[in-house]
């Protein structure tokens, strides 16, 4: 009778002699880890890069490679590519990226435990330029590079805001309808035509009430602002040739006065009208000022094909009107 009361114990410390076992056998699989080795830019777009796994957790390597994106720490859920399975160094070579783009990157690892992810490195494929007017370049909230350029005692985007969010991250209606467009009282933003260009959005001027576009350390320029870059670049009859992007592949012919020699590249991006009509893209470039105290009526310079002086526009907060960012 002894016996048998004692064999269920017997059996349930065993039980849990092995159970502990199994969990400590567990509690020794981990995940990877590994380092990035290599980052090698091959062209504006692409790039070879690499990594090497440093441990295996105890377990296979099922998959490895890179992954990057516009945000901090990305991972296998953003854009990826891998390098196949296996422990060891491995590279791959990265192609299609977004020219004039802030990227984060980090080499991956996977086995049945999850995936673990090396350091992060960050890289541009902002072109270079080598004018020794130029500082450093800026990136926006959705990683988008603008090249930066200083102008007397001035420091300015030298091209157009393209983010579709505000600088705390709300994103910013794409509206595309012009009957739409043509009722917001709210910010709202749009593509000339609705198609993706080289020109930058135009943003109506419920959009810039709070100055809250521009990254963190820049702001819209106001009107005094903007008279300032005027007078720098040679007074109102002729900044807007010394401002202009040269040639006619972007601005109309014939592109007066034309030199760019401030590297400003003030590109011809036109303008949403209150009606939410696209008129005179390649035509005229206009940016919006900095509002005082009230949005009923705005102001900021134009630049127009067939001339080299900038005008004052004037126009309501349902224009829709380029933006250029300027240090603070």
């Amino acid at each position: 009778m002894k016996k048998f009361n004692c064999f269920p114990l017997i059996v349930l410390v065993t039980s849990f002699f092995f159970f502990s076992c199994e969990k400590d056998q567990e509690e020794d699989k981990l995940l990877p880890e590994l380092t990035i080795t290599s980052v090698e830019e091959l062209s504006q777009t692409s790039l070879i890069a690499g990594g090497t796994i440093i441990s295996d957790g105890g377990l296979e390597i099922t998959d490895k490679g890179v992954c990057w994106g516009f945000r901090q720490n990305p991972t296998i859920n953003d854009q990826m590519i891998s390098a196949g399975s296996g422990s060891g160094s491995f590279e791959v070579t990265i192609v299609d990226l977004e020219p004039d783009k802030y990227y984060y990157l980090r080499a991956f690892a996977t086995n049945n435990m999850g995936t673990g992810y090396g350091d992060e490195i960050t890289f541009s494929t902002q072109s270079m330029i080598t004018d020794s007017t130029t500082t450093e370049p800026v990136v926006d909230v959705d990683g988008n590079l603008y090249p930066v350029v200083r102008i007397g005692d001035q420091v300015w985007m030298a091209k157009n805001l393209q983010v579709t969010r505000f600088r705390d991250g709300t994103e910013i209606p794409n509206v595309e309808g012009e009957d739409q467009w043509g009722n917001l009282t709210t910010p709202a933003y749009a593509w000339y035509d609705n198609v993706n260009n080289q020109y930058g959005l135009l943003y109506n001027g419920y959009s810039i009430a709070n100055d809250d576009l521009c990254p963190e350390g820049w702001h819209l320029p106001d009107t005094a602002e903007w008279n300032t870059l005027i007078e720098t670049v040679g007074g109102k009859e002729v900044a807007g040739g010394k401002l202009k992007e040269t040639g006619t592949v972007r601005w109309m012919m014939p592109n007066v006065g034309a030199t760019d020699e401030y590297r400003f590249t003030a590109l011809p991006g036109g303008l949403r009208y209150v009606d939410g009509e696209f008129r005179n893209k390649g035509k005229g470039g206009y940016w919006w000022a900095a509002p005082g105290e009230s949005l009923e009526e705005l102001t900021g310079p134009s630049i127009g094909h067939d001339q080299e002086k900038v005008n004052l526009a004037v126009g309501p907060p349902k224009f829709g009107s380029s933006i250029r960012c300027v240090k603070d």
